[in-house]
């Protein structure tokens, strides 16, 4: 009994530990005091963005949402309101999937095409104390989900408001949808959370300089990153007239633009940072699946983009449900630019597919691009 007892009480320790832990050399941002910088009296810097925003937005939670990017899927509303995203393979090779993670996102009319969770977001997301949408789980996730520290709303609970379908011709897959309104009506309705715990603590780090991008040092040259996923063969173009990286990827054999289905607007985002990871395959009932266990743990290698240059990075993380941190190649933690990030988790196996080019090697591949999209 007395045994049972302490694994209980251990049990909860480490529970408590995952909402609570905070290093000591980590300074709290959820309880951020206001800007008196002219121009942003009253505002913080976004733990999403680093961007000003009103310390009231920045103090809520973000919304994490699963989106499709399967090539039959309609292109993805309200990503161009998502302020990171991850992307990673889901079953087998066949095509990506991503998650959005926003903030002030009570006001999102439309959200979607909504798919359902794998394993591994619930680990991404959970870093940035999210609440999250998703339309139900692969069978390896439900362990995770059912958790008490995960608030998460599934469009396959009854009477849930937070979703809607639309008649686009698609299979049935690629209808639903989730607002933000009916989302936090779902979130007040179980109770959770809407703000940050007073001790949050932001998992990146951004350059406060308003007026100086900041560039790695030693970097090379990256006007276009091609990040090796097969299928939709993603990559992302380097525009220096802003400072931003724009995304493009393959849907039925053409390159096109990709655009938030709302606006009509290509998203383009500050950083990206691509996270080499080691990859597995579940086993149900002693049977193999095709769902990927993703090591989101163990720590690793990866490339840190921005503003036209590209480094060699490691991730690590000091525990299963800690934050995962990035470094430079002197251990250095790496400093974001302000604005949008694009994390694209790749297998560790498959660094060689991911490239960097330069100007020159940019026109070669765009000429290449043009070729393919007139074979096609």
């Amino acid at each position: 009994m007395k045994r049972a007892l302490a694994l209980f009480l251990a049990l909860v320790m480490a529970i408590t530990a995952f909402g609570c832990k905070k290093k000591d050399n980590e300074q709290s941002t959820g309880s951020q005091a206001t800007s008196n910088v002219p121009g942003h009296e009253g505002e913080v810097r976004s733990n999403l963005t680093g961007e000003w925003i009103k310390k009231e937005i920045n103090d809520k939670r973000p919304l994490a949402c699963m989106l499709s990017n399967q090539p039959e899927a309609p292109a993805p509303s309200g990503i161009g309101d998502a302020k990171i995203i991850y992307e990673a393979p889901a079953e087998g090779d066949y095509a990506t999937r991503m998650m959005g993670i926003f903030e002030d996102w009570e006001g999102l009319k439309k959200i979607g095409s909504v798919r359902s969770c794998r394993t591994y977001y619930l680990y991404f997301m959970l870093e940035f104390d999210c609440i999250y949408v998703h339309a139900g789980q692969a069978m390896p996730a439900l362990y995770l989900v059912e958790k008490d520290f995960v608030d998460n709303i599934s469009s396959t609970e009854s009477n849930s408001k937070a979703f809607y379908t639309v008649d686009n011709g698609l299979s049935k897959e690629h209808t639903l949808f989730a607002k933000g309104e009916g989302i936090l009506e779902c979130a007040k309705d179980r109770k959770y959370r809407l703000t940050h715990n007073s001790d949050y603590t932001n998992k990146l780090k951004f350059n406060e300089d308003d007026n100086n991008k900041v560039t790695p040092e030693g970097g090379e040259t990256a006007n276009l990153v091609k990040v090796g996923y097969p299928i939709n063969n993603p990559y992302f173009e380097y525009n220096s007239s802003d400072g931003k990286y724009y995304r493009y990827q393959t849907r039925k054999g053409t390159v096109e633009k990709v655009c938030d289905n709302e606006t009509k607007k290509q998203v383009a985002v500050d950083n990206v940072i691509v996270q080499y990871c080691s990859f597995s395959k579940y086993s149900w009932d002693n049977q193999p699946t095709q769902y990927w266990n993703i090591n989101c743990t163990s720590g690793g290698k990866g490339k840190f983009i921005t503003n036209g240059k590209a480094i060699d990075i490691t991730w690590k993380k000091d525990s299963e449900f800690g934050v995962t941190r990035y470094y430079d190649s002197k251990g250095k933690e790496i400093t974001l630019n302000q604005g949008k990030t694009w994390i694209c988790i790749v297998k560790d196996t498959e660094k060689e597919s991911v490239e960097v080019l330069s100007d020159k090697e940019t026109q070669s591949s765009s000429s290449a691009n043009k070729n393919t999209k007139k074979s096609n």
